[in-house]
């Protein structure tokens, strides 16, 4: 990673999801999961790799979400 390293304080996630509706199953938890897991790194057998802004997803100590009906996206 070139002497790049993650964040590996708490992080707080807030989120404003404009949308018509959620996917069929869905909920907004389910998205804001996804989000958190996109951010984090990718776990090898003894290191972490590629973390996009945080080591782990466990990382997100609080936030917020929110769903805004919209016709666009």
């Amino acid at each position: 990673m070139n002497g790049r390293a993650p964040f590996r304080g708490a992080v707080s996630l807030d989120l404003s999801m404009h949308a018509p509706n959620f996917e069929k199953s869905k909920r907004l938890v389910d998205y804001v999961g996804g989000i958190i897991d996109s951010l984090d790194g990718a776990h090898g057998v003894e290191f972490t790799y590629l973390p996009i802004a945080y080591e782990d997803d466990c990382q997100v100590a609080a936030g917020q979400s929110q769903f805004i009906k919209d016709e666009s996206e």
